[in-house]
């Protein structure tokens, strides 16, 4: 019987200690802890199976060039330590981060992956420019992309192109990353995915 009432206890301790281990929080409007560049965009507090983390987006205007930051920290020791970063740029034309950033446990492991968007060059809407949109999924701290371009005043919804190493992930998590970016096709103009059958 003692067996019994410290399995259940032991069950019912590690479920809330697994829920408690996922949570996300907009911290946008507070002070920032990690290094960034230029002002914030977008920034998160992350709490899941793997630890403590902070995701910022961020730029920079310097003359005619608008620089988009990206990074992905996880507290270590009391220190953060970077996962990942990209960096992106326009020249002459804006760069803008959608606020459709997402963290999910799409594969069921109590680590969230990570979604976002943005476009480079979508300042400049005049008949002719050249825009492109990106989603940026980052599984296991790698990332995957999906690029999209379409071209101002032309009826044609442009191209679209995933990384190949997305064959290489679970197709849930494939799966998911190509919603996400269906789900934004009505206000992208650009081609949507067809969703890959089991």
């Amino acid at each position: 019987m003692r067996f019994r009432i410290t399995l259940v206890a032991c069950l019912i301790g590690c479920f809330f200690r697994v829920s408690a281990q996922t949570s996300v929080q907009n911290i946008a409007h507070l002070t920032i802890l990690v290094p960034f560049k230029g002002f914030i965009t977008d920034a998160y507090e992350i709490q899941d199976a793997a630890g403590l983390h902070v995701f910022v987006a961020s730029q920079e205007k310097k003359g005619k060039t608008d620089s988009l930051f990206v990074k992905y920290f996880t507290k270590v020791n009391n220190e953060w330590r970077l996962d990942w970063q990209i960096k992106d740029f326009s020249v002459g034309a804006a760069v803008n981060v959608f606020t459709v950033t997402k963290f999910a446990d799409i594969d069921g492991d109590n680590v969230f992956e990570t979604l976002f968007a943005y476009e480079v060059g979508g300042g400049d809407m005049s008949a002719g420019n050249i825009v492109t949109r990106k989603a940026m999924l980052f599984y296991k701290n790698k990332k995957y992309a999906i690029r999209g371009s379409f071209k101002v005043g032309d009826a044609d919804k442009g191209d679209v192109q995933m990384d190949k190493d997305f064959d290489t992930i679970p197709k849930p998590v494939k799966k998911y990353a190509i919603g996400y970016w269906n789900a934004m096709s009505d206000f992208l103009i650009i081609k949507t995915i067809p969703v890959p059958t089991d």
